[in-house]
């Protein structure tokens, strides 16, 4: 069963100011959380690091969303598009690995020592977080 149905302009531009108030929220509170990292010093343990650094990917996720705010306007591909898509696929892929990441330290310091996975905290940070991320993104500009 096919659809033909297509979104008016006001209900387009409903979901686009919805979507950009709510990546204000969302940038603001990232930010937020980055800040009190930041300032201070007993919150900077190995799993709210984990935490920070998911931050970092949500804040620049979210912040995409500004890149291009009304992508109707713009009837061809441009720059900003393919900025933006860049962007929004490596962070969304960025943010999907430290929610992992946040888990299996979960799972480590339930099962087993925390240690173990602190060991090759760096080989799995830039193989799944580096990586991991940047072949899907470079397939969106292509």
């Amino acid at each position: 069963m096919k659809h033909d149905y297509e979104l008016t302009p006001t209900q387009r531009n409903i979901i686009i100011y919805s979507e950009n108030i709510i990546s204000a929220i969302s940038v603001l509170g990232c930010l937020f959380v980055i800040l009190v990292f930041s300032i201070v010093k007993k919150y900077r343990t190995f799993p709210l690091q984990l935490v920070f650094f998911l931050c970092v990917a949500e804040l620049f996720n979210h912040m995409s969303t500004f890149i291009n705010p009304d992508p109707s306007m713009d009837e061809v591909k441009n720059v900003n598009c393919e900025i933006q898509a860049f962007l929004r696929i490596y962070f969304e892929g960025s943010s999907l690995i430290w929610t992992y990441f946040i888990a299996l330290t979960a799972l480590f310091s339930i099962v087993q020592d925390v240690e173990t996975f602190k060991k090759y905290e760096k080989i799995y940070l830039f193989i799944y977080c580096t990586v991991a991320n940047v072949i899907p993104a470079i397939f969106t500009i292509m």
